[in-house]
């Protein structure tokens, strides 16, 4: 798999960033090596699913808490890889895995209260927000680009929408007691993601066909 370098959105570079720098150099002081940190990053998501799948306002906002945590911390990382120069493909694939493990639990976790409080339309949206991110994570971690111009191209892609601002809209929905419509936007965008990928790879590999053709 190509390296991801992710694009920051707003979030990041405003908050996550901010708050990740003094943990990063606490990190430092540590033997946590990146790839752990990235772990610490999925347990802390791994509960916020949980506290969503418990229910609750009070519950819901904890497990928004808990998942922007998440994303502060999974900022130091790449952070103390760069540092210590410790970045590796595997590190890569690791953090994608990590990131897709959360994302399919906190769908999982919001999934599970919305179906018992609302019923069997929040069932569907999460089952198909689940399988789009299953899709994701099963085409980017097969896809091996076959040179620089499609890589290139993909990463692009792939900076732009692998960020973490999405976990300040659970916030935001978690606050208004309605945290069960993020599954609407998952259930969309999660297809709309593999399908975009795929597509921009083949039209890279295209051009790059029509590039040869012309030498």
């Amino acid at each position: 798999m190509a390296s991801v370098v992710r694009t920051d959105g707003l979030v990041d570079r405003y908050f996550n960033r901010k708050c990740s720098r003094p943990l990063t150099k606490l990190f430092l002081k540590t033997p946590l090596t990146p790839n752990a940190i990235t772990l610490l990053a999925m347990s802390i998501g791994l509960a916020s699913a949980v506290a969503f799948a418990y229910g609750g306002n009070t519950a819901g906002i904890i497990g928004a808490l808990l998942l922007q945590l998440s994303s502060v911390v999974d900022c130091c990382d790449g952070e103390v890889a760069r540092i210590k120069h410790l970045e590796s493909p595997f590190g890569d694939r690791l953090d994608v895995l990590a990131d897709n493990v959360v994302h399919v639990a906190i769908v999982a976790g919001i999934t599970w209260t919305a179906y018992n409080e609302e019923g069997s339309v929040y069932l569907v949206l999460g089952l198909m927000a689940a399988t789009g991110m299953l899709i994701d994570l099963f085409v980017m971690l097969r896809d091996s680009p076959a040179n620089a111009a499609t890589e290139s191209r993909i990463n692009n892609l792939l900076a732009q929408l692998a960020n973490r601002d999405f976990s300040v809209l659970i916030l935001f929905l978690a606050l208004i007691s309605k945290p069960e419509w993020f599954l609407w936007l998952a259930a969309i965008g999660s297809h709309a993601y593999w399908l975009l990928y795929l597509w921009q790879r083949r039209r890279a590999v295209e051009d790059v066909g029509k590039s040869q053709e012309l030498l």
